[in-house]
């Protein structure tokens, strides 16, 4: 028998149906989600008898069409359509739908506010691994970015952009599901350490026409603030461009969708579009010119597929999703305009023929993602103080405009997956499933850094004539001195074949599967051999009582950044007259940093657990235990001052999940359905920096003893230094979906409690003072502590009008309801206390559906 459970991340409400309905529950289990997720689950699968309920001629159905008796397999989260409807969320993102769930750990600083007006996801780390390491994904094909995935930080004018883990940031509205493993992962997954994030878009209606429009809203009028004594001394200036702080924002999110059959009972089609806006006034340090800041995030999508009920299904989805952040440098008096430009286009083509032995799935991607810095400006002047710029410097010495050009970054993949789930064979009493595929992936990196100029030292001429563009301000001034970055191109291209196979073997009640995934790239040239094997006892054999364990092998991937870096070499020039020519004086080499000689990062996973139905209550208990090898981190080249990556990294990860979920109908009183989760775990490895671009983190064997460490005064293994982030010991949410009224009136709330962790930070007094094992000097780190986090999300909506197919629904959101004081990051120095996340925020939403 295969694991029962509720259906988790969905919070579906079971309901019960007479045996006259059994053939459209059973085809709409043949149906399925589009792909071939879960097909030999729902084969295997037995309609079980609910704790205290007479089940004679009944089947257990929910919202969705999500079967009670088909199990959500240890590790696997589903959330489907009715609970990301219901979610309150700050980004409308898909991470953000997961703050409910304790087994996952959620960057501290992820609502600092201190940066109200940002709308980019919030980094996640599942079971210790690292943010950039989990494996994000769109209908079954890929969703990452391998550039520089480290968040979209903020990044100067003539800075190397970095972005987010997922290449696209997609809409949750374009969303009919959101499956994530956690651990157990099945052998047909893989390139992660962490874990798995697949999005599943919605199908077009192919019944009749149906459409919808929305429109949410926040400010930061809306929103109340708290500041540490430190950040207050920020709040007394100008809040200024490209800065850490943002007063004043102004968020718009809209939705729109149509949808219906191109003919009857033939091909449904979908439109979709979806527009998150963030606007943010900020100032300039020269005058205290006023810009204003945006951060916009956009999906668009048009979506063709077949019905349901055909026996080969296909979709065809074109997905453009563009982001752009545009920016200012505080210090520029023309405000040194620039953006960050990422998102890109993702085209999917998902198919499956349900055959005489099984179910043959097709899929095949084509995307291409950007991440670029873009300025349409190339020189940039340093001006004295005096003349027409007198009152245009930042610093009372020097007036700067212009720009450093582009930054250009580009990702651009094939791919094509092929599954074949066959057919349960064998007698009753020993079964097998077969389940087997492979994929087939050509992806192509590109990186551009456009020629500037930088014009420097303005020295006092009233005679000089000539034009700005040769560094001259006629009556004036000239630039005494200039450098000129020639552009540099790289390139990559990599071939990543894998192939796996998986047999789900039940002997009476027990269920082995054992699977084995195999994979290569041509980057690194490795061979990869990971094994999967999970086992199931249903001791009394009617799915109500399980344990459960198993040992399964992640493989990563690598992170392309050092490949992919663009260095310039520059010629530097000097005249000693604005009517002299330019001498040239020196031309650097470039410094490129190389990938390495890798292997591949992987992580071995141990799991134990058990669940148990009594009292109508689904309960659960889960150990896992991680250890993260060959993780990625930089070393130095010699003393070349270039750099390469390495399989330095380590991490260990132990933590037990313990949940509780129950369905409830008080009749008048409404139906709910509640679940509560708590989380304990332990992460430890030799990483300084959790938080943004963990694979650059230096390990500089150079200066430093690369092994060890002195931490809190005593000499200590690097590998024993707690995370810096994503590490609180005990992590405890509760989630509670409602429906009142016909389930016109629906509420939820999420509460979530976060333990105080420890933190490290530099104890720069005691750095170069003691030698290690290695004769070189020990790097010195102090232990802080994290405070405890609450926070309790809510979300009303209201079906206001309802007319035959017409409804106007109103929706109101608070976050942080409790308006509380949570610390949201410590600093990494002892003098400074770090900032507190947002405190109560509301939004404000109408939807009219039809």
């Amino acid at each position: 028998m295969s694991l029962t459970a509720v259906p988790y991340g969905g919070m579906a409400l079971a309901a019960e149906m007479d045996a006259a309905t059994n053939a459209a529950v059973e085809e709409a289990l043949r149906a399925g989600s589009g792909d071939a997720d879960g097909t030999a689950e729902k084969e295997k699968a037995e309609h079980k008898k609910a704790p205290g309920t007479d089940t004679t001629n009944k089947v257990h159905v929910v919202e969705g069409v999500e079967v009670r008796g088909i199990a959500e397999q240890p590790g696997e989260i589903v959330i489907n359509q009715n609970t990301i409807e219901m979610t309150p969320t700050g980004t409308n993102t898909v991470t953000d739908l997961l703050r409910g769930q304790s087994s996952v750990q959620f960057d501290s600083s992820s609502r600092s506010g201190m940066l109200g007006g940002e709308i980019t996801p919030p980094k996640i780390s599942i079971r210790g691994a690292k943010h950039n390491e989990n494996n994000f994904m769109i209908n079954g094909m890929s969703n990452n970015s391998r550039i520089n995935p480290g968040g979209y930080d903020n990044v100067d004018n003539g800075g190397i952009p970095s972005g987010d883990s997922q290449a696209l940031i997609i809409d949750p509205d374009i969303l009919k599901e959101v499956k994530v493993y956690t651990e157990n992962v099945p052998a047909k997954y893989g390139s992660f350490l962490g874990g798995v994030i697949d999005a599943k878009l919605r199908d077009a209606a192919t019944d009749a026409w149906h459409g919808m429009a929305s429109l949410r809203y926040t400010s930061s009028d809306w929103t109340n603030f708290h500041y540490t004594e430190a950040d207050k001394k920020l709040t007394e200036g100008p809040a200024r461009a490209g800065g850490d702080y943002q007063p004043e924002f102004y968020k718009y999110n809209s939705s729109f969708r149509l949808e219906g059959p191109l003919w009857e009972d033939g091909l449904g089609l979908m439109l979709t579009y979806t527009n998150m806006t963030s606007i943010i006034p900020l100032t300039l340090i020269p005058n205290d010119a006023s810009v204003t800041e945006r951060r916009v995030n956009q999906n668009f999508m048009a979506k063709i597929n077949t019905p349901k009920s055909s026996p080969l299904f296909l979709s065809l989805a074109a997905i453009y999703a563009p982001y752009k952040s545009t920016r200012y440098s505080e210090k520029y008096f023309d405000g040194g305009k620039f953006s960050v430009d990422g998102g890109g286009i993702n085209l999917i083509i998902n198919s499956y023929y349900d055959t005489p032995i099984g179910r043959w799935g097709n899929d095949i991607s084509y995307s291409k993602s950007d991440l670029s810095r873009l300025n349409d400006k190339d020189k940039l002047y340093n001006w004295g103080n005096f003349g027409s710029m007198s009152d245009k410097t930042f610093n009372g010495k020097m007036a700067t405009e212009g720009g450093m050009g582009n930054y250009k970054q580009r990702q651009t993949e094939l791919s094509w997956k092929s599954d074949l789930d066959l057919k349960a064979y064998g007698p009753e009493l020993f079964s097998n499933q077969v389940s087997l595929g492979f994929e087939l992936k050509r992806t192509m990196f590109e990186a551009n850094r456009g020629a500037y100029t930088s014009f420097l030292v303005g020295t006092k001429n009233t005679s000089a004539v000539g034009s700005r563009e040769d560094g001259i301000i006629t009556g004036e001034q000239f630039a005494k001195n200039k450098m000129e970055y020639d552009a540099r191109d790289r390139y990559v291209n990599i071939f990543s074949p894998s192939f796996y196979l998986q047999d789900s073997i039940e002997i009476e009640r027990l269920t082995l599967r054992p699977g084995v995934r195999v994979s290569s790239d041509s980057l690194t040239n490795n061979t990869d051999i990971a094994p999967r094997f999970f086992a199931n006892l249903d001791i009394l054999d009617d799915d109500r009582f399980n344990i459960f364990g198993g040992y399964n092998r992640y493989y990563g991937t690598q992170v392309v950044q050092k490949a992919l870096m663009a260095p310039t070499s520059n010629t530097s020039y000097s005249r000693t007259a604005y009517n002299k020519p330019w001498v040239a004086l020196k031309t650097t080499t470039p410094i490129f940093s190389q990938l390495g000689d890798l292997k591949t990062p992987y992580t071995d996973e141990y799991t134990a657990g058990a669940s148990a139905e009594v009292w109508n209550t689904l309960f659960k208990a889960v150990f896992v235990k991680r250890d993260y090898r060959d993780q990625i981190k930089v070393i130095p080249i010699g003393t070349t001052g270039s750099s390469e990556y390495s399989n330095r990294g380590k991490t260990d990860y132990k933590g037990i999940t313990l949940s509780a979920e129950r369905t409830f109908d008080f009749g008048d009183w409404g139906r709910h359905v509640g679940e509560l989760s708590a989380t304990w775990s332990k992460t430890k490895g030799n990483y300084t920096d959790w938080t943004g671009r963990t694979y650059d983190e230096v390990d500089n064997t150079i200066k430093f003893d690369p092994d060890y460490v002195l931490y809190n005064g005593v000499m200590t293994s690097a590998s024993s230094l707690p995370a810096n982030n994503f590490n609180s010991p005990w992590v405890i949410t509760y989630t509670q979906n409602s429906y009142f009224w016909e389930d016109r009136v629906r509420f939820m709330g999420v509460l979530r409690w976060e333990q105080g962790g420890k933190r490290i930070f530099s104890d720069v007094a005691n750095k170069n003072t003691q030698l290690g094992p290695s004769g070189m000097y020990l790097n010195a780190y102090k232990e802080g502590y994290q405070e405890d986090m609450l926070n309790v999300d809510t979300k009303l909506s209201v079906d206001a009008i309802k007319y035959k197919n017409h409804t106007l629904t109103l929706e109101l959101e608070a976050l942080n309801l409790m308006d509380r004081k949570n610390l949201s990051n410590i600093s990494t120095t002892e003098t400074t206390q770090g900032s507190y996340s947002l405190g109560r925020q509301f939004y404000a939403g109408i939807k009219y559906t039809f």
